[in-house]
């Protein structure tokens, strides 16, 4: 009896053994992160198609938020810019805007699973909330508004107060497009057509002005090495790169091959990772621009990753960055148009969105290119981690008219164009890419599956041969 006492006190001490983290070498993150649809209950756009684009996302007090874009078109604008040639493809892909109005931005908290609540509904004026930050302990988010954008704040994640003064106090502020927390204060970049992009340090209570650029946006702010850097956004030139200095900034725009491009519009992305810093750009002609260095504050140290988007030209932004489990993601804008300069007419039908990951920041390999299998997903446009899963929100067209408009879009169709045959409505529609109808449009929210840190896994099944060992041991 005792032997078999002692026997059955190894085989368990053998069996806890085994259930400890063992290290081993997992295969590719693409068998890694199968990814779930979030919104498969609720439907694309939280239940409202108007809601296009998952804008901003952040992780606050362990629950993931999400700031949508909200756009209708404004049918008589658009069939009568159409008519007159103001549209018909190829142009600037943003400049439909001005034919679009909005029910107002939302936030959406996710609480786990398939459960989503709206925490916050905007007036029409702010169209969306195209960026969140978090700052002392409350979740900032900046709003888009062609009379001036705002600033909410919340602290419960729940209800949300206004900000005054600073840079909402300016109307031409028209949008809010980069936040950022750094040495005790929030720092907030704005998009300014009138005067050009302007840059304010908040501190909980009051706001200080620290510089206006040349460049319509303040882009995109990021901290590396305990300084502060700025990438601009500029339809009419490049784009141009600061570092902080001395109280204020310095410009350090990268040199390299191909740095001449004046196509690289903006900065789209900053992220450092594995020790290296790195930009991606805007660019609606080549596709963007990746490039990383070690010491950003020297032009000439950029080591060039893509001036292409990939070997795709359609990849026209660097949209998301993340980093989850020791991989950096990428997911893109894809305008559809192999080669071309602009957004396309037709509009593409199906997913065109593409996500990219590296483990050496290096080598790039493409994990989807089809925006999940989703009609008219264009771009993975926001990222966030929560529960050691990676969140993202993706961007449908905002041209497309919604389905069940449709007959108020033809009856203003008509009126427009007289008495034509329903042969010129249809056309109208294939230019639109909704021929066909039954499509679905409006945001949606994906999330990986959890699963443990890269490097590690739990090696059950002995455990498991284990038991089944004691079983048999105990029964003799």
């Amino acid at each position: 009896m005792g032997r078999n006492l002692c026997r059955s006190v190894l085989s368990i001490f053998s069996i806890l053994l085994c259930f400890m983290v063992v290290p081993v070498s997992f295969g590719s993150p693409l068998d890694l992160l199968p990814f779930e649809n979030l919104t498969a209950d609720i439907g694309r756009g939280f239940g409202d198609t108007m809601n296009r684009y998952s804008w901003s996302m952040d992780n606050f007090n362990g629950n993931v938020y999400v700031g949508t874009w909200n756009v209708v078109l404004d049918y008589p604008a658009i069939l009568n810019a159409i008519k007159n040639g103001e549209i018909g493809g190829g142009g600037n892909p943003l400049e439909g805007i001005q034919y679009t109005h909005s029910h107002g931005g939302e936030i959406w908290k996710h609480n786990g699973d398939q459960n989503w609540e709206r925490v916050f509904k905007a007036g029409e004026d702010d169209n969306g909330f195209r960026i969140m930050a978090q700052y002392n302990g409350a979740l900032y988010t900046g709003s888009q508004n062609n009379t001036g954008a705002n600033i909410y704040r919340t602290t419960n994640g729940t209800n949300w107060t206004e900000l005054t003064g600073g840079p909402v106090d300016n109307a031409n502020n028209i949008s809010i497009r980069t936040m950022i927390q750094h040495n005790g204060f929030l720092y907030v970049g704005t998009e300014n057509n009138k005067t050009g992009g302007e840059l304010w340090q908040y501190n909980g209570s009051g706001w200080n002005k620290l510089q206006t650029f040349s460049d319509p946006s303040v882009a995109e702010l990021h901290v590396f090495n305990n300084k502060l850097y700025l990438g601009t956004w500029n339809f009419n030139d490049k784009f141009k790169f600061y570092e902080s200095a001395g109280g204020g900034f310095t410009q350090v725009t990268p040199v390299f091959p191909g740095s001449n491009n004046l196509q690289n519009l903006g900065v789209m992305k900053l992220i450092d990772y594995k020790g290296y810093f790195y930009l991606g750009t805007v660019n609606y002609q080549d596709g963007f621009t990746l490039l990383r260095t070690k010491t950003p504050g020297n032009p000439n140290s950029w080591q060039v990753l893509t001036t292409n988007g990939f070997g795709n030209p359609d990849n026209s932004y660097s949209w998301s960055m993340k980093i989850h489990n020791g991989v950096l993601y990428l997911g893109t804008f894809n305008s559809g148009i192999y080669g071309g300069q602009y957004a396309p007419a037709p509009i593409p039908l199906d997913g065109r969105a593409q996500l990219w990951y590296t483990e050496d920041g290096v080598t790039w390999k493409m994990m989807n290119d089809d925006g999940f299998g989703t009609p008219f997903t264009y771009g993975y446009r926001t990222m966030a981690v929560n529960d050691n899963r990676l969140f993202v929100g993706t961007a449908s067209h905002f041209m497309l008219p919604d389905p069940s408009d449709l007959n108020q879009l033809l009856a203003i169709f008509m009126q427009e164009y007289g008495s034509l045959n329903i042969e010129a409505f249809q056309a109208f529609l294939g230019q639109m890419g909704v021929l066909g109808g039954g499509y679905d449009i409006g945001t949606q929210v994906w999330a990986s599956q959890s699963v443990p840190e890269p490097g590690t896994m739990l090696l059950l099944v002995s455990g498991l041969i284990g038991l089944v060992g004691l079983k048999r041991k105990i029964k003799s």
